[in-house]
């Protein structure tokens, strides 16, 4: 299986080259690599990743994917999908550097299809933007947004992070029904973490070796996160000899699943900054608590605590500690 794997991509790759040659003036770069897991005749996943460079007036580069997910009747519940259901999932995306308002930054989509043999179940998407947007006096470093539709669920989210006059604030939400438990994850990382501690029974691998939600989960959550200049509260002007920020986050979920309620509470301490142009620091503590009522009672919080240093733009060091 594995050679005969090798062989289609290698024959897919000189494919892409012969390609490329006809478009030798623009193409300056492609690659095209990819893994699937097979078993028996079925095949249970594909997935193929590839990378493009693009020369016009400026260069473009682009990374694209697409992932096919096949789910049979031995797999267990997941995704809105009843076990002993089979479905089909086809994810496609990809990211690019791109000019957006006289700035550089990165812009990132993804679609999800889901369909099984009675017909379409649900279809996914999310888009984001990561870098560093000037406009008027306002930066926008993170901009997220996740939607979904379909037979069983129904969601909108989104995710907002900027800075106005060196002052950081980053708010976002989830709300409506879901099975996807990245539509959280959009909106803070540890959500994710905390709601797959098995004492809450909510979330299980899924047959690419994914955290999923087991069953769909209606409610919402809410977060808010703000980062101040501790040394201009002081009265101390910023500067690389002097700067410090802390930072506080507090967020708060209510969902229903067709068994129970799900109550949670999250916070966040930061600090970060730079001393005499040469250390940069931060620091971070994060806290989610949550309790489920009904369907086995149970109370669970989990904790991240991450130190990051670096000394001279040389020496760096990480801690982290869950």
């Amino acid at each position: 299986v594995s050679e005969g794997l090798e062989g289609v991509a290698g024959g897919l790759q000189d494919k892409l080259e012969e390609t490329i040659g006809d478009f030798g003036s623009v193409v300056k770069t492609a690659k095209l690599e990819g893994y699937a897991r097979i078993n028996g005749d079925s095949l249970r996943e594909l997935r193929l990743n590839g990378d493009l460079a693009l020369t016009f007036k400026e260069d473009l580069r682009f990374a694209a994917y697409i992932r096919i997910l096949e789910l049979d009747s031995d797999s267990p519940a997941a995704r809105c999908r009843s076990a002993g259901q089979g479905a089909t999932e086809v994810t496609v995306g990809g990211r690019a550097p791109m000019d957006f308002l006289g700035s550089w930054a990165e812009i990132a989509a993804e679609g999800k299809y889901t369909f099984a043999n009675s017909g379409p179940v649900a279809f996914n998407g999310k888009f984001g933007l990561a870098g560093s947007v000037n406009f008027k006096g306002i930066e926008l470093k993170e901009l997220v947004a996740a939607f979904g539709f379909g037979k069983q669920e129904g969601y909108f989210g989104t995710k907002v992070r900027g800075a106005i006059n060196g002052k950081e604030v980053a708010v976002g939400g989830v709300f409506g029904r879901t099975c996807e438990l990245s539509a959280l994850q959009a909106v803070h990382r540890d959500i994710a973490k905390s709601l797959a501690l098995p004492a809450l029974n909510m979330v299980q691998k899924d047959a690419g070796g994914v955290d999923q939600l087991k069953q769909p989960i209606t409610g919402i959550y809410v977060y808010a996160e703000g980062w101040l200049p501790l040394n201009e509260i002081l009265g101390i002007p910023t500067s690389c000899i002097f700067n410090v920020r802390v930072g506080i986050g507090t967020g708060s979920f209510v969902f229903v699943l067709p068994e129970g309620v799900v109550l949670g509470v999250q916070a966040l301490y930061g600090v970060s900054g730079q001393l005499l142009c040469i250390i940069s620091f931060k620091g971070e503590i994060a806290i989610i608590g949550a309790a489920r009522i009904g369907g086995g009672n149970a109370f669970v919080a989990h904790g991240r605590g991450t130190i990051e240093g670096e000394l001279g733009g040389n020496l760096a060091l990480e801690v982290i500690v869950v």
